[in-house]
């Protein structure tokens, strides 16, 4: 092995006679320990190399076809006679190669247009890997649109690192077209970088955070309510919706609830800002609550300003509160 390793990194400074070696070096690719290097050598050779690899592409075994398709992908320019081996590869048995078929096409962004149509057909693979990998290569040859989305939020909660990369940018270029996507994965998975990828998006991604108050993890109906204070979602109809997460019975997600509601004080009518007063109050009530809770409170009553003081003033009248006294004096002196 070690001999042939040596002819292996001979070849380049033999010039044109060493092409006579391709079909040799061809075959050294089902050697496992020179695998690696007759690829290199064979995408070293560029062009004249393409139907050797083609060859090798068909070969029984899944490693040397990727291999070849590794090789292949190496090569330069040569983008006509690469391409049909690359879109058959599309389809192969191995998911690893049909993995490194999307790659190779990745890289080369619009030139692989033409690849499209099989791409396509890879957004519904049984491999996960593969699906983002197609969406990737889609994107890379100009493709938008709300078909790629699922595949991207995909590779965003992956747990794959290679799979993650660059899926959130992905997303918020596609804008409104991710948002049904979105949604979808919002309200069942892991949603802490969705939720950052919807209030970059902005207000058109409003309807996946609020898919996302329905989770059943905490840590993502609060990056849902954090998403929506970030985008200043202050439309009345969702005022209900955020109020409900007073009552949460996590108190992280109570705390972010209070600070969702501040900008609701500056656009809605008093009386629907005032059907959430209750439940804010209703946190002096508690025998003990959390800091993180207590700061939220009193900022989202100072925020909500006078609209509050009727209702703490009631509060009150009924007991003695230093707290809410404070509070009180607090938006006195902000008018």
């Amino acid at each position: 092995a070690e001999v042939r390793r040596e002819i292996l990194r001979a070849l380049p400074f033999l010039g044109e006679a060493a092409e006579k070696a391709i079909p040799q070096v061809a075959r050294w690719l089902t050697d496992g320990e020179l695998r690696a290097e007759a690829a290199a050598a064979l995408a070293r050779f560029g062009k004249k190399a393409i139907p050797a690899l083609a060859e090798a592409a068909r070969h029984a075994s899944h490693r040397v076809r990727a291999a070849a398709i590794q090789a292949l992908a190496a090569v330069d320019r040569a983008v006509d006679e690469k391409l049909p081996v690359l879109v058959a590869a599309l389809k192969d048995e191995s998911a690893y190669v049909r993995y490194l078929a999307c790659e190779a096409l990745e890289a080369l962004g619009a030139r692989a247009r033409p690849a499209l149509a099989a791409l396509r057909e890879r957004l519904a693979d049984e491999t996960e890997g593969v699906r983002v990998a197609a969406a990737r290569a889609m994107y890379a040859a100009g493709e938008r649109g709300a078909e790629l989305a699922p595949a991207f939020v995909e590779g965003l909660t992956s747990r794959t690192i290679t799979l993650f990369e660059d899926m959130d940018e992905r997303l918020v270029a596609l804008g409104a077209d991710a948002v049904p996507a979105l949604a979808d994965a919002m309200g069942r998975m892991e949603a802490v970088w969705l939720a950052e990828v919807c209030a970059t998006i902005g207000k058109p991604a409003v309807p996946a955070l609020l898919k996302g108050l329905e989770n059943p993890k905490p840590s993502s109906r609060r990056a849902a309510l954090e998403g929506l204070l970030a985008v200043e979602a202050d439309d009345p109809s969702l005022l209900e919706a955020i109020a409900a997460r007073l009552k949460d019975e996590d108190r992280t997600v109570r705390a972010a609830a209070a600070r969702a509601l501040v900008p609701f004080a500056k656009t809605c009518p008093d009386a629907l800002v005032e059907r959430a007063l209750p439940d804010l109050i209703a946190f002096f009530d508690r025998t003990a609550y959390y800091s993180d809770e207590q700061q939220a409170v009193h900022e989202a009553l100072v925020g909500i300003g006078k609209i509050a003081l009727p209702a703490l003033r009631a509060r009150l009248a009924e007991e003695e509160d230093a707290e809410i006294r404070q509070l009180i004096h607090r938006i006195e002196s902000a008018e």
